[in-house]
Order: C-alpha cells, then structure tokens, then sequence
C-alpha cells in the first residue's frame, strides 16, 4: 500500500433508493487535495497551475472518521483496476493527522484598492 499526506476539504455522507434498481445506495464523499502544504504547483502536462479537488466515495461508516475538516489526513491508497483493464489508484482509508486553520496572509490596506 502506498501512503500520502493530503488536506481533506470535505467529507459528507449519502443515502438513497435508486430509482432504477431500488436498490439502497450509501457512502462517505469525500474531495481533498492530493499535498500537504499550499505551495505553488504548476502542471504543465495538464496544463493546470493550483490544486484540483480530487473526489473519493467510501463506506457510510467512515464518515465518523473524519474528526476535522479541513484537516491534514495521512491517505492510504490501493490500485483498482477498472471493468476495462485500466489500473488506477484509490483512496482506501484516510488517518487524521492534524487540524488545519488557514488564515489569509494577504493583508489589505484600508485606504488601498484592492484591485
């Protein structure tokens, strides 16, 4: 298993019927950020420059794991091949590490436009 520091952002439970199926349908969704601290970041493959949200579902159960938010989570992750042979990592357990409380560090004079 592979392990790596991550800020979750959120994390939310679900439970529904599926309207097809009828089939009861629960989870934990939970979106967090693939590093543990804010520095720049630039990927200029995908030409992205910031931090996307990565989203993953887990059990209903896990939900009460998740103590702080937004807090800094060690992430277990595992391979998971899909229907058509694709391999991919996925998140399998998330560990509280620590509370995280940003404050801005940007400080705007009052008699400054901020534009």
């Amino acid at each position: 298993m592979l392990k790596q520091k991550s800020i979750v952002l959120s994390a939310s439970p679900y439970s529904f019927e599926d309207e097809k199926t009828k089939e009861q349908r629960e989870g934990t969704t939970v979106r967090y950020l693939l590093t543990e601290d804010f520095t720049p970041f630039e990927d200029k493959v995908n030409n992205v420059k910031g931090y996307e949200p990565a989203k993953a579902t887990l059990l209903l159960d896990d939900y009460h794991k998740f103590q702080a938010v937004p807090g800094l989570y060690e992430v277990e992750l595992g391979y998971k091949v899909d229907s058509q042979g694709k391999a991919s990592l996925q998140p399998i357990s998330f560990e509280l590490i620590s509370q995280i409380q940003l404050k801005s560090a940007l400080k705007i004079n009052p008699n400054q436009n901020p534009a």
